[in-house]
């Protein structure tokens, strides 16, 4: 997917789903999740993990078309 837009140059609407990267081990961890606002967002790998720290999301993609 070649849609990826950086977080730092865009947000996306709050509470709409959309695909999220965060970086997890050396690795790009590609998930569901949606934009909460302040800085927050809701997924599986953005809660705190770790270090007492929570992993943060540097880009995101509108969410691919049903499949057919």
């Amino acid at each position: 997917m070649s849609n990826w837009i950086k977080c730092s140059d865009e947000l996306p609407e709050i509470g709409i789903p959309v695909l999220i990267r965060i970086p997890t081990c050396g690795h790009w961890n590609v998930e569901g999740g949606s934009y909460r606002g302040d800085g927050v967002w809701d997924g599986a790998w953005c809660g705190t993990h770790g270090e007492g720290r929570a992993y943060k999301v540097f880009q995101w993609a509108p969410m691919p078309g049903e499949p057919v």
